[in-house]
């Protein structure tokens, strides 16, 4: 944890503040990851659900191995929609062109 987060802000310092094909760089990386893993763990979870409510006695084995990565799911989730409103709210305009009011005027 410690060595992803100091990976981060290094990164940002890196490819965030400079120029603008660098900060689509960073943003596009960040958002893209965090997306992929908040879709992962949501398949790991629709997966329990479904087999619970299937009630198939094959998932016992790795039944655990489901609930742990679901219970990363508000974790997760919340990175991700930290990362989608400082997009938004940031007005980073150079990943979502809808965002930059000049050039949809």
């Amino acid at each position: 944890m410690v060595a992803g987060t100091l990976s981060l802000i290094i990164g940002y310092f890196v490819y965030g503040t400079g120029d603008e094909a660098h900060q689509i760089r960073f943003w596009a990386a960040l958002l893209q990851n965090s997306v992929y893993f908040l879709l992962v763990v949501n398949a790991a979870m629709f997966f329990f659900c479904a087999v619970t409510l299937a009630m198939g006695g094959f998932q016992m084995a790795f039944r655990r191995v489901t609930e742990a990565i679901s219970a990363s799911v508000p974790v997760i989730g919340g990175i991700t929609f930290v990362i989608l409103v400082s997009l938004v709210a940031g007005h980073k305009h150079f990943i979502y062109e809808w965002l930059d009011k000049e050039m949809v005027a």
